[in-house]
């Protein structure tokens, strides 16, 4: 049996053509030209623009990243300029004014002070070395107004030209503003009254650092927000030092030897310099009322820790020998004892070479008077320990001379006995008494070759002083054959008193012998 086609053509295989299955076999055929179906187009218009979006919202989040860090990495730059040179000023300051305008301000005109602070006074001009302002300065754009923090610096009162000029932060806050905190308990040592110490005072005028705690800086970037707080303390207020060991390094020294063979102890003695006393900052808190703590090294491995405070009349660190006829730190010829050394050609020196400024010495010419305190003495070896078997040594570094019953004098006063320390010059013997039965220990000084003995030593012999007003030798000019020289074993404190009351000039030094130490 065979099946015919509709056209009329007969189908061998007994089974219709595909093309003649009818339509519900063709539904199934897609042709070659069709398009997207609507459920894709659907998920294709929607999914795409979520995932453009999210890319965007990225690329868009890393430029911000990139603005922001660079805007943290600046701020931070700021930070670390503004707090090493915050805290170096505000140390050293002797008076400080948040004023916007002040008399003196360095480099007024330019900028808004926001604080100003005077360091260095000069005692005998009455003026101060050093003007420091820090200013707020507007930087106007045509989009914004931002704000540098400069800080000038000016030579002196009268000079508001500044010498130097440094931006410290290109970022600053325009509101940002200083807070002084002031000692619980003001010092009344210097007026008779306690010194006034406030914020609003540094606001309309200058105010003395002598209350003064600490100064804050608290400071937020503006363009990024990043914040920090800056706080020093000055070394003029009496609250900043405090008694005992360890000390702050801020107020560290050196002490220094003599050329070998220059003295009897020149291979084991050191003198202290005691140039950080050149800052006023330093010097104040020795007068302070209270005392400035030092540290002192002393060759490779130890260390001198003590306490000074200075009173009376006005004395300066100077360099040895503190002047042409006196004998620490000269050199002695001696042609001039006379007599049979009238031909001699034989100088010696005594204790030579000394750097660095080791004595301090009253600069002026008028009856004065100046003690000297060393507490807390102590000395430790570098991991430390507590040294024994130390000496201090203190010295006469002027001369002590005579002028009518009105001579000059040093007297020191330790917790441990004090003992004359021999120079051991050829022409004085320091083991046999003199004709008049006084040891000559220290040549023409104290007048020890006198039928009363200018050197006076307490019966418990922790007070020992060198006079210069006893006998008939009157020593006022002219070279001198030794020095008064004292020594005392592992003392805790040291107090020396240089005087002058008919009006000459006085020093003396201080240091460590370390001969026995262990």
């Amino acid at each position: 049996m065979s099946f015919r086609s509709p056209s009329g053509a007969s189908d061998p295989t007994g089974q219709r053509s595909g093309k003649d299955r009818g339509p519900t076999r063709c539904r199934r055929c897609r042709g070659k030209d069709s398009g997207f179906t609507l459920i894709e187009m659907l998920i294709v218009t929607t999914i795409l623009p979520l995932i453009i979006g999210a890319l965007a919202v990225g690329i868009i989040s890393v430029f911000k990243l990139k603005a922001s860090v660079s805007n943290r990495l600046g701020d931070t730059a700021d930070a670390q300029q503004i707090s090493s040179m915050f805290a170096n000023d505000i140390t050293g300051a002797q008076y400080v004014t948040t004023q916007a305008t002040s008399t003196p301000q360095c480099g007024a005109g330019t900028g808004t002070q926001f604080m100003g602070l005077e360091t260095n006074f000069n005692t005998v001009t009455g003026k101060f070395g050093i003007t420091t302002s820090y200013v707020r300065v507007p930087v106007v754009t045509a989009t914004s107004t931002t704000y540098n923090l400069e800080r000038l610096v000016c030579s002196g009162e009268g000079v508001y030209s500044p010498t130097s000029t440094n931006i410290l932060a290109y970022d600053f806050s325009s509101t940002a503003a200083l807070a002084i905190n002031c000692t619980a308990n003001a010092p009344t040592s210097i007026v008779t009254s306690p010194i006034a110490c406030s914020s609003p005072i540094a606001g309309s005028q200058w105010m003395s650092t002598e209350s003064v705690g600490d100064i804050e800086l608290p400071v937020t970037e503006p363009a990024s927000g990043f914040s920090y707080n800056l706080a020093a303390s000055p070394i003029n207020s009496i609250s900043s030092t405090v008694t005992g060991s360890p000390v702050s390094n801020s107020a560290s020294a050196t002490c220094n030897a003599a050329l070998v063979n220059t003295g009897r102890l020149s291979s084991t003695l050191c003198f202290v310099d005691f140039s950080q006393f050149n800052n006023p900052a330093v010097m104040s808190a020795a007068r302070s009322g209270s005392c400035q703590e030092m540290s002192v090294k002393v060759g490779s491995s130890n260390v001198l820790y003590f306490c000074l405070s200075i009173s009376g009349s006005a004395v300066t660190p100077v360099s040895l020998p503190t002047y042409p006829e006196a004998f620490l730190g000269n050199a002695f010829c001696l042609a001039n004892l006379g007599g049979s050394y009238t031909s001699s050609t034989t100088c010696l020196p005594f204790y030579s070479g000394i750097t660095g400024l080791s004595a301090f010495y009253q600069p002026n010419r008028t009856a004065q008077s100046t003690t000297f305190t060393f507490s807390g003495i102590t000395v430790e070896n570098a991991s430390g320990q507590s040294a024994t078997g130390w000496h201090i040594v203190s010295a006469d570094a002027e001369s002590t001379d005579a002028n009518s019953s009105l001579g000059e004098s040093v007297t020191w006063t330790a917790d441990t006995p004090l003992s004359p320390l021999c120079n051991g010059e050829a022409w004085d013997s320091c083991a046999v008494p003199n004709s008049y039965g006084n040891y000559d220990w220290f040549g023409n000084a104290c007048l020890n070759d006198q039928p009363t003995s200018g050197v006076v030593q307490s019966p418990d012999l922790l007070t020992l002083t060198c006079n210069g007003s006893m006998g008939s030798e009157k020593v006022t000019s002219g070279f001198k054959s030794g020095t008064a020289m004292v020594q005392a074993t592992t003392p805790t404190s040291l107090s020396v008193t240089i005087a002058s009351p008919y009006g000459g000039k006085q020093g003396f030094t201080f240091g460590l012998s370390v001969s026995g130490i262990s």
